[in-house]
């Protein structure tokens, strides 16, 4: 089984892919395959791990396009997994779950005006 994951955030921000090469793993979720890939072949690579029951949602992660739960989609040959949002990327597929710093608000008096109108 071959896996790519989508891996960063680089010094200057980027991303970059790096494919596994993993044995057959039938029946794997993508949970499982990202802690065998981090448990037996790259320490460096980070991931959620949570309830492992699709109940949190902590581990979504974008699975060849589209955003799904880690922990109960079967992994198979050739997908690629990747973090949801880059723009809240902390690393990997980890990304930030909070709300946004302020500074992602925009707290504008003339926002502020053209809402309460």
């Amino acid at each position: 089984m071959r896996i790519t994951l989508v891996r960063g955030p680089a010094p200057d921000g980027s991303t970059w892919k790096q494919t596994y090469d993993l044995p057959d793993m039938v029946g794997a979720s993508v949970s499982n395959v990202l802690q065998y890939i981090s448990r037996h072949i790259d320490g460096t690579v980070a991931y959620y791990l949570s309830c492992r029951r699709g109940l949190c949602a902590a581990c979504v992660v974008r699975i060849d396009g589209q955003n799904e739960k880690a922990c109960v989609v079967e992994a198979y040959d050739g997908m690629v997994v990747e973090p949801t949002n880059l723009r809240l990327l902390i690393k990997d597929s980890v990304v930030h779950l909070g709300m946004p710093p302020e500074s992602e608000f925009d707290l504008s008096e003339a926002a502020c005006r053209s809402t309460s109108t």
